[in-house]
């Protein structure tokens, strides 16, 4: 009876490397694949494991390093990792195992059907680099892709045929950058996606994309589906692009950190340029529980030839210390959304080498329908909330912003161009703003302000002056007098402070030098 723990000695050579003989890897496997020579052979798969035979077993379960791959970071994996992905596809194993290791990869993998490829887990790093350099990477299951191209191609196996199933969990990917002495430019190697899900249903879950250049690619979402969970790293470029996903894409718990590199350059290199997920032709998505620091945009919504994002749920978002929360471009005519619980901080420290009056969040194309609920914006050189193209229409509750117009040009807190309109449905929550305007633009801005109760003497003109206390002189104040005499209000003037209210009697005389009480509310 043979042991699997003892199956790397009957399909592989002593070195781990596979050799022109009977027992190359795939080979031997597939030959106790077969009926006839496993039929006599039992499979002891653990204490708790009833008997077997290897044939059941390895439709089950098979391990990269069964086919030769060696994982020491410097022998080329591609191969054995290319057998193995074969060799499970063409014999329904459902789960391939990358024990813990640096397998490097010199071309794509493709996964072209159902498979589960698992890993033993990573550890990002293992103690903060003291110097510029990258993060001294720590143990696990890891990918070293070490050449231009994808790294991973997950696709359907023919025209017509989505690929269902694929699932990448507990394991890591990266590349190859070189870091400078502290106040050396940072520029990363261009690579192409580590993976790429080409119409096929994918789940990722616990995968870290160290330092990606490009993270992971969505196209042609016919029938396919992204799902990510606890997704994390320091991707450089772009984390997720989805350019086609026509089902429910769902992206959960997902954490954009310097995992790789805690240098100031590389910091400065990402808020000049990387996009923590960009969204282009995307139906439904479901976005839950995202993060990420030093991010020139967090979510950046495009249009392409498909179309664009709509029905985009976000909720739980916290873009700290970048240029733009959320930022809709031009292309994205029409976009949809629900946003909740979204906090967006602009870098405003000596990171802060861009020149661009940037906004937490910034809507730049026609006819946007956003609705966001709890909304917290704060250190941004332009508007905190910008509406900035017709046909936009913003309705926003729990607004808190602070700390706009750091460029000193005089941008308004909340900003409509003409056409655009922000309504804001509850009382806002506004701080710092360096003495600019809270609204500003021709478009329409409507906002609850304050509301009192006053209880006063008129003047012989029967006016009562209400300070206020608004962020801006208010459009609107509603006044209903509260005393049993029933007395008529009218509003004769509204200032940056304070309004005027005159009082009459039913009979349409001044209520000269007579007890007021009122109840206002003010409105923009």
């Amino acid at each position: 009876m043979i042991n699997i723990s003892d199956r790397d000695s009957v399909i592989a050579s002593a070195d781990g490397t596979a050799e022109d003989k009977s027992t190359e890897p795939q080979a031997a496997v597939g030959s106790l694949m077969s009926p006839e020579s496993s039929a006599e052979i039992g499979f002891i798969g653990g204490a708790s494991a009833g008997a077997g035979t290897v044939q059941a077993e390895l439709r089950e379960r098979a391990s990269i390093a069964d086919f030769g791959a060696v994982g020491d970071g410097l022998a080329d994996d591609t191969a054995a990792v290319t057998s193995a992905i074969a060799f499970a596809l063409d014999n329904n194993v459902r789960y391939l195992f990358v024990p813990s290791g640096v397998y490097r990869l010199t071309a794509p993998i493709v996964i072209g059907g159902s498979l589960w490829l698992d890993g033993d887990g990573v550890e990002p790093y293992e103690g903060f680099s003291p110097g510029p350099g990258p993060n001294q990477r720590g143990g696990g299951s890891w990918f070293f892709l070490d050449h231009a191209g994808k790294g991973f191609i997950l696709q359907r196996p023919s025209v017509g045929n989505s690929a269902s199933g694929i699932s990448i969990s507990w394991l890591g990917t990266f590349r190859a950058h070189t870091v400078g002495a502290p106040g050396t430019t940072f520029v990363p190697t261009v690579y192409d996606y580590d993976f790429t899900v080409d119409d096929a249903d994918a789940l990722f879950d616990n995968v870290t994309l160290l330092n990606a250049y490009n993270g992971i690619q969505v196209l042609n979402g016919n029938a396919g589906r992204l799902t990510t969970s606890n997704l994390r790293g320091q991707p450089l470029n772009i984390g997720i692009f989805i350019d086609q996903a026509y089902d429910v894409v769902r992206i959960t718990d997902t954490h954009f950190w310097p995992f790789w590199s805690q240098s100031e350059d590389v910091a400065k290199y990402q808020l000049n340029h990387s996009r923590a997920i960009v969204s282009a032709r995307n139906d439904n998505p479901l976005i839950v529980n995202l993060f990420c620091i030093f991010y020139k945009i967090g979510l950046h919504v495009v249009g392409n030839g498909f179309g664009t994002t709509n029905k985009l749920k976000l909720v739980n978002a916290d873009f700290d210390r970048g240029q733009y929360g959320i930022y809709v471009e031009p292309s994205a005519v029409g976009h949809t959304g629900m946003y909740t619980n979204v906090t967006a901080q602009g870098e405003v420290g000596s990171l802060a080498t861009f020149a661009s009056n940037n906004s937490g969040v910034s809507v730049n194309a026609i006819n946007c329908v956003m609705n966001f609920s709890g909304l917290d914006l704060a250190e941004h050189r332009g508007p905190s909330l910008d509406a900035n193209a017709a046909g936009i229409e913003l309705n926003v509750a729990q607004l808190q912003a602070g700390n706009w117009n750091g460029s000193g040009l005089g941008f308004g807190c909340v900003q409509a161009a003409s056409g655009a309109v922000v309504e804001i449905s509850d009382r806002p929550k506004f701080f710092g703003g360096g003495g600019a305007a809270v609204f500003s633009g021709n478009g329409e801005i409507s906002a609850p302000l304050r509301a009192g109760t006053s209880s006063a003497n008129t003047d012989a003109n029967g006016d009562v002056v209400i300070t206020h206390n608004c962020p801006i002189t208010p459009r609107k104040i509603f006044v209903t007098p509260s005393n049993s005499v029933g007395l008529i209000c009218t509003v004769r003037a509204r200032g940056p402070t304070t309004f005027i209210v005159r009082l009459f009697d039913s009979a349409g005389n001044a209520w000269a030098s007579g007890d007021a009480k009122f109840d206002w509310k003010a409105e923009y």
